[in-house]
């Protein structure tokens, strides 16, 4: 099997999400949904995931060609030019090639194709591939003859997407991420938590914090927090406080690693733990960390683990983050206040589903900068006897 470039022609750094305007991430997020689920995909997708068997660079290659078109780009040989992206996801683009026709001709992988440019996409024979080259030299992607080159035999290759992902598995989604076994200690480190834990103890003070299905006695659903409280709705255009909270601890997290103020590592199988290069993070959506390193240089080494912190450093750290959030003394009149707010805020829970500590958190958010949590426990000692508070509510 021949190839179009030498191996020598990749070395441009690969394109990534960051190389988009931060408005184009929603889609690139979506894309990553829908590829996930295709039948079929093209030529230069089929590279792109042998060569990184990650999902994100098979969204962007669907993303670039209306990146381009929207950025004002005239050339409409889109194929040749991703052809090309997909290489920069590769150590080697010859070998990544050699690897996936010789599945394809095995008969492990199928593939589709045209007999004519106008004919309807049907199955290819493996055998068809022996002898034959991939070609997009012409604007589209063409299965032809070695020795032939201006014979086509197929053309708008495709490939199967499930057979290519049992052939060559991916690594970890950040999702999978969450459910996989992480070492609780790392030699010459220490005990280490993953980056989800982390954001949960950030944003809500915990380990988790899963949503909840509660059922009540006509069998209807809703949908409650860690503490057992409704999760209501909130005006249109405004985010849900726990959103608005695991976004704060998002950016905070990623200013941390980006600073080098926390460390964080990923376990290569068969090596020892490796440190991920702070300037990963300038790639990184601050707003969401993957939970998975993607790596970063050639070596792609420890790509597709995820990512862990030191525990010890994280407490540490984090401990000073709560401590420059709350201010160490109330005012009296913020106290005052938080007096009456309270008994509102009772009324408005007839049911008695809230917990102290929602009520603490919302507090501390209402009054930022004037109350302190020992202020609101005074408050709260003074207040919640008298509507009946000081023990849990009722759950239904």
């Amino acid at each position: 099997m021949s190839s179009q470039y030498d191996d020598s022609e990749a070395d441009e750094p690969a394109l990534q999400w960051g190389d988009f305007p931060p408005e184009s991430q929603p889609e690139l997020e979506r894309l990553v949904e829908t590829v996930a689920r295709d039948e079929w995909w093209n030529w230069p997708e089929a590279i792109a995931w042998v060569g990184s068997r990650d999902l994100r660079n098979i969204a962007t290659l669907r993303f670039w060609p209306t990146h381009w078109r929207a950025s004002g780009g005239q050339n409409d040989d889109t194929t040749t030019t991703l052809e090309l992206i997909a290489r920069e996801y590769c150590d080697s683009p010859t070998t990544v090639k050699a690897e996936l026709v010789a599945a394809i001709e095995r008969g492990g992988i199928g593939t589709l194709g045209r007999a004519m440019p106008d004919a309807p996409a049907a199955p290819l024979v493996a055998h068809l591939w022996r002898g034959g080259h991939v070609d997009h030299s012409n604007g589209g992607c063409r299965l032809v003859s070695k020795r032939s080159p201006l014979r086509a035999w197929a053309y708008d290759i495709a490939v199967s997407r499930a057979d290519l992902m049992t052939h060559f598995p991916g690594s970890l989604s950040s999702a999978s991420a969450m459910t996989v076994p992480l070492p609780a200690v790392l030699p010459g480190i220490g005990p280490v938590m993953g980056l989800e834990e982390a954001l949960c103890w950030l944003a809500c003070g915990r380990p988790s914090n899963d949503i909840q299905v509660w059922q009540n006695s006509v069998g209807e659903l809703s949908l409650r927090n860690a503490d057992g409280e409704p999760l209501l709705p909130v005006p249109s255009g405004e985010l849900p406080l726990t959103m608005v909270q695991y976004r704060e601890a998002s950016r905070a997290l990623h200013t941390a690693m980006l600073d080098g103020t926390l460390l964080a590592y990923v376990t290569p199988s068969g090596t020892a733990a490796a440190f991920i290069p702070r300037l990963y993070w300038n790639s990184v959506n601050p707003d969401a960390p993957d939970l998975v390193y993607r790596g970063m240089d050639s070596s792609r080494l420890g790509a597709g683990c995820p990512v862990l912190l030191e525990r010890g450093a994280f407490n540490k750290w984090r401990a000073s983050v709560e401590e420059q959030k709350s201010p160490q003394r109330s005012t009296a009149n913020a106290e005052r206040e938080c007096s009456e707010w309270l008994q509102a805020s009772f009324a408005s829970d007839s049911e008695r589903r809230r917990s102290k500590a929602s009520f603490q958190e919302e507090a501390i958010q209402h009054f930022d900068g004037r109350l302190s949590v020992r202020g609101f426990v005074r408050v709260w000692g003074a207040i919640a006897p008298l509507e009946n508070r000081s023990r849990p509510g009722r759950k239904s």
